[in-house]
């Protein structure tokens, strides 16, 4: 009766000593699935800005007018200030700070190279950028990023325009 005991007490021990390396395991493959699934993905969103401005050459989406400032475009920019011979303009920015600005079809001066070199910076944490040549009229300079994703480079710039009263901000729309 006394081994019987002895056995039930050892197979009780055993299955707490069990229990126990389980749970320990338990909680250790918990924290290595924590740490697996928190280590940084390279996805879009891990992106560098350099590498999203960079990854190809920037195309004329839309122009506006941001007449009040609030950062929303008010209305189109008219066509007596932007012409469709800058509207086809290509802009390609590479990762060592040079870029070219391709003229397109069309050139507002026949006489202009279709291509020119420029060079370019991030100023403000990356949320500014430095164009040393005007993309469009107006638009060089230190100019505000308001958007770059892998598809959509939106720039903002204060200029003044002759003929209006004040001056407006540029929010300038550009994509691959």
């Amino acid at each position: 009766m006394m081994l019987l005991q002895l056995k039930k007490l050892t197979l009780l021990q055993f299955k707490s000593i069990l229990m126990k390396k389980s749970i320990r395991y338990m909680l250790l493959l918990m924290v290595v699935t924590q740490f697996t699934y928190c280590k940084k993905s390279s996805s879009s969103e891990d992106t560098s800005r350099t590498t999203l401005i960079t990854s190809a050459s920037w195309k004329f989406d839309n122009a506006w007018l941001d007449v009040d400032k609030d950062g929303k475009a008010d209305s189109p920019i008219p066509s007596s200030y932007l012409k469709s011979c800058q509207t086809d303009n290509v802009v390609t920015l590479k990762s060592d700070g040079t870029g070219t600005l391709d003229e397109g079809a069309s050139k507002c001066n026949t006489e202009d190279p279709q291509t020119s070199s420029f060079t370019w910076l991030f100023k403000d944490n990356e949320n500014t950028i430095n164009l040393s040549t005007a993309i469009i009229t107006g638009v060089e300079g230190d100019i505000k990023i308001t958007a770059l994703t892998g598809s959509k480079l939106q720039l903002q710039k204060e200029v003044v325009y002759v003929g209006f009263p004040q001056s407006v901000n540029i929010i300038l729309d550009l994509k691959h």
